[in-house]
């Protein structure tokens, strides 16, 4: 009889445990359907902003969008949000760059680089390379997105000359515009006021002008590669 007894508690139980998993499944899969929406309203709506300055031939950004099911910006492509808080902290809307391509291809997006990147004041992460800007220039207000740690503008048809606001970004570590021939810079000192970058490429970016390159290398204690066309290099002397 005990034995019996002692059998019956541990299938009741089992019983038990299966039932209370079952509805934890049933509850999981609920609020994954149904749960709250992460994205900050006024993020997602800068981005859909953004997205509107842009041209997607390929449906790259497809994803994005203002219906109940694409409200929520932070399960966008190329957007990431931050775990706790919420904001986006890293747009990675790189191009194809497999070389296979045609550059610039109808993937690329196409478009301006519109200013509503100022509400996303947490970004620390922003790669628009191999994209296809048609020629306009880096705009100033990139200088104010304080946080940022990682910038590539590579391949990206940009022109006129860098902006010295990027001396702004006293937290980058990761700097690319390379390979934007109609880029220039008449000297590269904006660049001693980022002490945490340690990744620079300048490389098919014309600085004939920029005289002050090697002294302003020497400034740059963290840095750990550089690319940069000597052949448009002069020495200063």
């Amino acid at each position: 009889m005990m034995i019996g007894e002692i059998l019956f508690q541990h299938v009741h139980l089992l019983f038990i445990i299966i039932l209370l998993s079952f509805r934890a499944a049933c509850g999981h899969s609920s609020h994954a359907k149904y749960g709250r929406i992460r994205c900050l309203e006024r993020e997602r709506e800068a981005l859909l902003k953004f997205k509107d300055e842009l041209v997607d031939e390929y449906g790259r950004l497809s994803s994005w969008g203002s219906h109940e099911d694409k409200k929520d910006c932070c399960t966008w492509k190329g957007v990431i949000c931050h775990n706790q808080t919420n904001h986006v902290i890293v747009l990675d809307l790189q191009g194809p760059s497999d070389y296979h391509y045609t550059y610039p291809s109808t993937a690329c997006l196409r478009g301006n680089i519109s200013p509503w990147l100022l509400e996303l004041r947490h970004l620390n992460c922003l790669d628009l390379s191999f994209n296809d800007f048609n020629g306009s220039r880096i705009p100033n207000f990139i200088g104010s997105l304080s946080r940022l740690q990682h910038l590539d503008l590579s391949f990206s048809n940009l022109r006129g000359q860098i902006p010295h606001h990027l001396g702004n970004l006293s937290e980058l570590q990761f700097l690319s515009v390379s390979d934007n021939p109609m880029l220039t810079s008449r000297n590269l000192d904006w660049l001693s006021r980022l002490p945490l970058l340690s990744h620079l490429d300048l490389m098919y970016v014309n600085l004939t002008f920029a005289t002050d390159w090697l002294q302003t290398m020497s400034k740059l204690t963290r840095l750990h590669h550089l690319s940069m066309g000597i052949l448009s290099l002069t020495s200063g002397r």
